[in-house]
């Protein structure tokens, strides 16, 4: 199983792939871990070749949810999975 949930911040995406990855037992990435370089007291973006890296790292594995805002360096963990939903009482 691999997921990739993207939205705004505060939309609950780290809430949903942490409750998801404990009941399938699989593992959850935050993007912002991928993008940032979190070592030091201030975030420092980390350069496209890290991130490139952490992001093959991450497809790798046989089962993921990934969780972040929207950057095409996502591309890669966008598995296409498109969610029809129908609400009543609309046409």
């Amino acid at each position: 199983m691999k997921v990739c949930i993207v939205g705004p911040s505060g939309a609950g995406k780290s809430t949903i792939a942490m409750q998801l990855a404990r009941k399938f037992n699989v593992v959850t990435h935050e993007f912002d871990h991928v993008y940032w370089d979190m070592s030091g007291t201030e975030f420092v973006k980390n350069s496209d070749a890290s991130m490139a890296a952490a992001i093959e790292k991450i497809i790798e594995q046989e089962s993921w949810f990934v969780e972040g805002a929207y950057d095409k360096r996502m591309y890669p963990l966008l598995v296409a999975v498109f969610i029809d939903l129908e609400v009543g009482g609309f046409v």
